[in-house]
């Protein structure tokens, strides 16, 4: 049960005050430009002009993640497919200079999920960073409980300027009880049937230190958008139960905003990467 519950997105969209006059505008934008890198991924190619130059990627392979655009052109193209029920969501920073998004879509033998971070820079939308990949089933949970997925390729560690606490706050909001603090308003509480089962953002978070739980594997990559009001961090995570491989290893993509004084989690998509 929380394996699965661990298999899909979360995502949440910002309640914000004060939206850019061209809110919508810039909505339209980001959504057009998420629309025509589909089209060219249908089409057995990968425009990199969609991507800045320094764009954090992962792809839905094991060994896919690349750190700049010049990584990504370099990838091997892949096979034309067509995409159908495309679904997808754009949410705008107060500035309106970052958006993030998420889309999935179908497309023959999978369900695609696509989430990220996107920036204006370069006189247009690019993606910042972004997470793609593809649903699983029972399976890989299987896989996962005898240790047999497949290693990924590390993402190293590569903290942008002034993005340290974001790097710090990926440490924490793996943890279930931080990532609901993270995400909900501050008057938010969670209480269970469990004696020790209470979480959000009013409660004292505990210190996790020397806990079993995830933890980041070989480091953790973390940046801010233009403007300072949002941010993203990644991480190959595995979960330790007594100091061994309990779960994982498995791929984890927040993105947060900036709400009075405060980082406010809005995104996070993990998932599984296999051959």
């Amino acid at each position: 049960m929380i394996r699965r519950a661990f298999a899909v997105i979360a995502a949440t969209s910002a309640c914000v005050s004060g939206p850019p006059l061209h809110a919508a505008s810039a909505r339209a934008q980001v959504e057009e430009m998420l629309a025509a890198g589909l089209s060219a991924l249908q089409l057995g190619r990968f425009d990199a002009s969609f991507v800045a130059a320094d764009a954090f990627s992962w792809g839905t392979g094991p060994r896919d993640v690349f750190t700049s655009r010049e990584e990504l052109s370099r990838s091997a193209p892949g096979q034309p497919f067509v995409a159908h029920d495309v679904e997808r969501h754009v949410y705008l920073a107060r500035d309106g200079q970052s958006a993030w998004f998420w889309e999935m879509y179908a497309r023959p033998g999978h369900l695609v999920r696509h989430t990220g971070l996107a920036v204006r820079a370069e006189g247009k939308w690019m993606i910042l960073a972004q997470h793609t990949s593809f649903a699983h089933g029972p399976e890989i949970d299987k896989r996962d409980e005898q240790g047999t997925l497949p290693d990924l390729a590390p993402v190293g560690d590569a903290v942008g300027r002034g993005a340290d606490e974001i790097a710090g706050l990926l440490r924490t909001v793996v943890f279930f009880d931080h990532m609901m603090a993270a995400a909900t308003p501050g008057d938010f509480v969670l209480i269970g049937t469990d004696p020790g089962y209470l979480a959000g953002t009013v409660v004292r978070a505990p210190d996790r230190a020397g806990e079993n739980g995830p933890r980041p594997r070989d480091g953790v990559r973390a940046g801010l958008g233009p403007g300072g009001l949002t941010a993203w961090a990644a991480a190959n995570v595995i979960w330790l139960e007594n100091g061994k491989r309990k779960m994982g290893p498995m791929r984890f993509l927040y993105v947060f905003t900036r709400e009075d004084g405060h980082w406010r989690l809005v995104q996070n998509h993990h998932s599984y990467a296999v051959d």
